[in-house]
């Protein structure tokens, strides 16, 4: 179903030529090659984050891409995007079930932890500005990403704002459990 939308959003009429594209400060080849390429489709936005489509002309027209994970080849569509480019700050997904786009990135800068290196990762604050970067990075796309960002060794935001939340949010205390042991498995100890 996922890929099915993706082919309407691709077919539509509504999408961008290169030219147009590289006006919003976007190198298509590059972007899309790592991305996937981007479609346009009326969507109605819910309140929870996610996305429906809409009849034509009755949603707002958006650009919709899909959030890949990289099992393989090829890559695995495992949620829809959708945003436009007048308010990227605000974006939707399908289903809700991605937390990052460009996991990728977000996997070479945990293995250049695990490997001693210095390779950060660039996290951008929405889709748009991580298209113009030529997707060299990730977008955190649900606050249940944070967790994947405490693995890595260093971390560049693309704005003040961004570098901003991300600080407040992961320096919150984690909630950890308090831990018992039944009295019978003390005194068999």
């Amino acid at each position: 179903m996922i890929a099915r939308e993706w082919d309407i959003a691709l077919s539509d009429p509504r999408c961008l030529t290169i030219r147009q594209w590289q006006r919003l400060g976007v190198e298509p080849g590059v972007a899309f090659l790592r991305a996937g390429a981007v479609g346009v489709m009326d969507v109605e936005a819910r309140p929870d984050g996610t996305w429906t489509p809409a009849e034509a002309g009755a949603g707002q027209p958006m650009f919709v891409m899909p959030v890949l994970v990289r099992e393989g080849d090829p890559s695995t569509i495992v949620d829809l995007l959708a945003f436009h480019h007048r308010r990227p700050d605000r974006f939707y997904l399908r289903h809700g079930a991605a937390t990052v786009a460009g996991e990728w990135a977000l996997h070479d800068a945990r293995s250049a932890v695990a490997w001693e290196q210095d390779r950060p990762l660039y996290l951008f604050s929405n889709p748009l500005a991580w298209l113009q970067a030529g997707c060299d990075g990730a977008v955190l796309l649900d606050s249940d990403g944070l967790d994947e960002l405490r693995d890595c060794g260093r971390v560049v935001a693309n704005s003040l704002a961004l570098a901003d939340w991300l600080d407040r949010r992961l320096r919150q205390p984690q909630m950890v459990p308090r831990l018992e042991v039944p009295d019978e498995a003390r005194a068999a100890a």
